[in-house]
């Protein structure tokens, strides 16, 4: 039986040192039929100029298609407008700073989608540093109050895909890939959740992996990073989660919150940041009530199966190890007394 079309959307913004990392990896790529897009989000590096110059052959063949934008779109209606004009089975979504060291990556993530009648697949994630290309692997779940909590589901069924490698199965998904109001950040959260409150199936591969360099747009303690993170959380808790779970989560939720608060006094961009992003929840309300409507009128999946995936470990390692382990025992036990029964807790 012959392959079905996989095509790999690669969204750039100001990222022209990536590209010949990420396009020389995706051309030694062993699966066909592959389309490469090389999405512009309107850069001012000469990033598009290096394509057309570095893969000018791919470009005249037709192997490698570029979409210009004529202004910054974000990463969610960037990617989200190719994707919907794909006629592919399959779209990648793959960050521009990635590179991939092996020739069957696509063919694994292929692979395991059929495997498990996947909707969504994503490979392993491994960080790079300027020492090596290294060490950690990276499986993303999700915390009880909607951010990111790494290495803690041991298993290959997982609540979202990390949103810097996604293959989306598009028969299965549908024409909708992210909201466009998001902008960035928390949108890949978005999917996976609507995805297995759907009933459907993400999952990860071991067999794909991928080393990323990571906030190569936006910076690693970018403001702009922070606002948007924290209000798609936000908005994210309150389109997906029942009034029940919501309730239950809430008083957890205030302390994360005040934690938050006190450790950014000493940064007051960072508190700006954050208040900043609770207002935008609160302007946005029709948006966000509109698409709690549609989502939970799909629902098949209960918030206690979906809670099942997740973790109690509210508070990043990076605070430090002391205070972080300290807080998240209080999480822990707070779990355990409202029978908020995470993954890491059965």
């Amino acid at each position: 039986m012959a392959n079905q079309k996989v095509s790999v959307q690669v969204l750039n913004w100001n990222g022209k040192k990536f590209l010949k990392g990420c396009f020389d990896s995706l051309l030694k790529q062993d699966y066909h039929p592959l389309e490469l897009i090389f999405i512009d989000n309107h850069s001012s590096d000469s990033s598009v100029e290096f394509i057309e110059r570095a893969y000018k052959k791919e470009i005249k063949i037709r192997k490698l298609k570029l979409i210009k934008f004529e202004k910054n779109l974000g990463f969610c209606e960037g990617n989200s407008k190719p994707y919907r004009e794909s006629s592919s089975k399959y779209v990648l979504i793959l960050n521009n700073d990635i590179k991939i060291p092996s020739r069957d990556f696509i063919s694994c993530l292929v692979e395991c989608a059929k495997k498990h009648n996947a909707t969504l697949v994503g490979g392993v994630e491994r960080k790079f540093d300027a020492k090596e290309e290294k060490k950690e692997e990276k499986y993303h779940t999700l915390n009880v109050v909607g951010f990111n909590a790494n290495n803690v589901i041991e298993g290959d069924d997982v609540f979202y895909v990390n949103g810097s490698c996604i293959l989306v199965d598009k028969e299965k998904n549908g024409n909708e890939l992210f909201p466009e109001e998001y902008f960035a950040y928390g949108e890949d959260v978005y999917l996976g959740w609507k995805t297995r409150l759907t009933g459907k199936t993400a999952v990860y591969t071991k067999k794909a992996v991928y080393i990323h360099y990571g906030s190569a747009t936006s910076g690693k303690r970018s403001l702009f990073l922070r606002r948007y993170a924290e209000k798609n959380r936000i908005a994210n808790l309150l389109i997906f989660f029942s009034p029940k779970t919501l309730i239950k989560i809430f008083p957890l939720f205030l302390f994360e919150n005040f934690i938050k608060i006190v450790y950014s006094l000493k940064y007051p961009k960072l508190l700006k940041a954050l208040f900043s992003a609770f207002f935008w929840d609160i302007r946005h309300l029709g948006f966000i009530l509109e698409n709690r409507k549609k989502i939970q009128a799909e629902r098949k999946i209960s918030d206690e199966e979906l809670i099942k995936l997740m973790s109690y470990k509210v508070f990043p390692e990076h605070i430090t190890p002391s205070i972080s382990n300290f807080l998240n025992k209080i999480a822990k036990f707070y779990c355990r007394m409202f029978a908020i029964k995470t993954y890491d807790l059965n």
